[in-house]
């Protein structure tokens, strides 16, 4: 998440998009930062545990 969370900080407030979301890591870290984000991924079990 520390990777995720120091990306955070780059573009302003803008949200946060990923689409290769795995587990929700970099939406975790956007919530905890107070940043919108959009997680996509096209693994079914990718998505059930976001």
């Amino acid at each position: 998440m520390a990777a995720s969370a120091r990306g955070l900080g780059q573009l302003g407030g803008a949200p946060w998009l990923d689409f290769f979301a795995g587990s929700g890591t970099a939406g975790e870290a956007a919530a905890k930062h107070g940043r919108g984000f959009v997680l996509i991924d096209e693994s079914p079990e990718a998505v059930a545990i976001m």
